[in-house]
């Protein structure tokens, strides 16, 4: 059992209740795969898909208690992909035997399906009224929304595997939010902004290939009465589980657990094989083409859509090294500074870049700031795109970036650990300290400014917490 939000939700002892909702999907299709291959080789018309829809009770009633809106929509959207599909195969002479019977234990497996939705009350948790204020749903909402924005910020590439959620939590999330992520609960959204359109163009090519070749399957008339019949129930169900996995991948991110797909790889690895061994390679090679060419133009599309929302708002995010991203104001004067933050998780926290990007929006005159990627101890004091006007330390890095020549100004903002034996010679240094000196560090600093020259401010503000939450760039 699992409870979120009050609801019992069945998981069966799994990690999540969306997971096992995944497979009592992929069972629920493999059910109807079998059922209506029976029906194809039977020719019983009604009381076989009767029976078999009778035998899906225990998993749609499994699915039902999971409570996984995302996978209930999933399988429903698959279930109408299959009986659209069967609708126009039972207008065909050659398939109206099987494909109005199929037609009818599809229709009667989503009617077991609204049946357990009732008896188990899962469809008030699917209704608007319930989702418009879901919290799952709308921090979904909230990271598609800037799909586009974080696409413009690292198009080709993408912004590193497994970074898109530290990447999103700081530099394009709503600086109010407290919320951090762990994934984009997508798995588009996961691919997508962890490769960038490489990324997208290859799941695209897959996605679409896994919808195309089986259509080209049932689309094909066979000699043989029974063979076509046989091949057009098999490519409507593996275009069902396609639909359930492209659709499912939505709302989750199960691309992380790859062992899920088995029951999607299996039926497609089969219906390939069969084809190319039953009529050569031409519908594969078919498929591949228009699965490239259409990938080709929906990432083009993307990438303009992306450049062009990334024109909308004030500030533009993007990454500019391996580990560096820079936010520039677009309405900043030409004098402008350009700045280099360099900080740390334990001074300004897990999402730091919440922090800075308040507190950039909140000074026009700051051209441009470059800081680390992601929020680890920053250690990387590596060379800057351009040469910044000014360059500000927190905490731990403060260290790290006393002992560099910096070609402008350096301003080390409360320092969490010991000074360095030496220091650079910069120019211009300000050193800002609390009055409270909570971490008894002040006089070992103090010490450490008169030796290189660098001026001294103490910050009389009640705690080092409070300190930290100051705009530096108005101190």
């Amino acid at each position: 059992m699992y409870k979120f939000h009050g609801i019992v939700r069945w998981s069966f002892g799994w990690y999540t209740p969306n997971e096992v909702a995944f497979m009592v999907a992929e069972l629920l299709l493999l059910l109807f795969a079998v059922s209506a291959e029976i029906i194809v080789w039977k020719k019983r018309t009604v009381w076989l898909p009767v029976a078999f829809a009778l035998l899906s009770v225990p998993l749609a009633y499994g699915l039902c208690r999971t409570f996984s809106r995302g996978m209930i929509l999933a399988v429903f959207g698959s279930f109408s992909v299959a009986g659209l599909l069967l609708v126009r195969l039972g207008r065909r002479p050659s398939s109206r035997s099987v494909g109005r019977p199929v037609l009818l234990l599809t229709l009667a497996m989503a009617a077991v399906l609204i049946v357990s939705l009732i008896v188990t009350d899962a469809y008030q948790r699917l209704s608007p009224e319930n989702s418009a204020g879901d919290a799952s749903v709308l921090n979904r909402i909230a990271i598609w929304k800037s799909f586009l924005p974080m696409l413009a910020g690292a198009p080709w590439l993408g912004w590193g595997q497994g970074h898109s959620p530290a990447v999103f939590s700081n530099w394009f999330q709503d600086p109010a939010s407290p919320i951090t992520y762990i994934s984009l609960v997508s798995s588009y959204l996961d691919i997508g902004m962890d490769h960038g359109l490489l990324g997208i163009w290859l799941l695209l090519v897959g996605g679409i290939g896994m919808l195309l070749f089986p259509l080209a399957v049932v689309g094909r008339e066979h000699p043989s009465a029974d063979a076509n019949s046989a091949d057009k129930i098999r490519g409507v169900y593996v275009i069902a589980m396609g639909a359930l996995w492209l659709t499912a991948n939505i709302f989750n991110s199960y691309v992380s657990r790859p062992w899920l797909f088995f029951g999607v790889a299996i039926p497609y690895g089969c219906l390939f094989f069969l084809e190319v061994r039953h009529n050569g390679w031409n519908t594969a090679r078919r498929t591949a083409k228009w699965a490239v060419a259409g990938a080709t133009v929906i990432s083009l599309t993307l990438f303009v859509a992306a450049k062009y929302a990334a024109q909308k708002g004030d500030i533009v995010c993007s990454k500019v090294a391996a580990t560096r991203v820079m936010l520039c104001h677009r309405s900043a004067p030409a004098s402008g500074k350009r700045f280099r933050i360099l900080f740390d998780q334990v001074a300004l926290g897990i999402s730091p870049g919440k922090a800075l990007r308040k507190w950039f929006m909140e000074a026009p005159d700051a051209a441009a700031v470059e800081t680390e990627l992601y929020p680890f101890v920053t250690d990387r004091l590596d060379e800057c795109t351009e040469p910044p006007d000014q360059v500000l330390a927190y905490g731990t890095a403060c260290v790290a970036a006393a002992r560099r020549n910096w070609p402008g100004g350096l301003t080390l903002l409360f320092p969490s650990t010991s000074p360095p034996r030496t220091g650079g010679h910069q120019s211009s240094v300000v050193l800002y300290l609390p009055a409270t000196n909570e971490l008894g560090l002040n006089e070992s600093w103090v010490a450490w400014a008169k030796q290189v020259g660098a001026d001294v401010r103490i910050v009389p503000e009640s705690g080092l917490a409070r300190c930290l939450s100051l705009n530096p760039f108005h101190l």
